[in-house]
Order: C-alpha cells, then structure tokens, then sequence
C-alpha cells in the first residue's frame, strides 16, 4: 500500500509542475478518479502512473466534489452543474 501512495505522490507532483497548480490537487484528482474504477486502479498499481495516460483524468471522471471556477462545489454527478 506504501508504494501505491508514493507512486501518486510522485505523478501528482509531476503533473502539478507541469500544469502549474497544486500537488495535493492533483493528488485528490488522482484518487478521485482511481477510485471509480477498480480495473484502473490494478492498472495503476501494475504500471504506475503511466495508467493514467490512457485515462481522461478529469474531475467529471471521479467520484470526488471539487470547486469550480467560480468557487461553487461542483459533483461529478452534476457534471457542469453546482451542488
């Protein structure tokens, strides 16, 4: 389990530095999108981050609530719609 949570560590922090945002943002992202599908987390554990390439990793594609660009907090289920 260690090594599942420093491989999403390490690919939150490249991605934030690449995307210029936050690393404990993508690393919920990361989470949030892992956990709604259970194949892709076998992936990810197999094959590291590079199983997210394959994958839109994207808010609407988790499970988890995030804020939106003008603050509301915006649910996967709502997809676009505040909640």
């Amino acid at each position: 389990m260690q090594k599942v949570v420093e491989e999403i560590a390490a690919a939150a922090d490249e991605i934030a530095k690449i995307v210029d945002i936050g690393g404990a943002e993508v690393a919920g992202l990361i989470i949030s999108v892992l956990a709604t599908d259970a194949k892709l987390t076998e992936e990810f554990v197999r094959n590291g981050p590079a199983a997210l390439l394959t994958h839109k990793l994207t808010w609407e594609n988790g499970c988890l609530t995030w804020h939106g660009a003008d603050g509301r907090i915006m649910t996967p289920r709502s997809r676009s719609k505040p909640s």
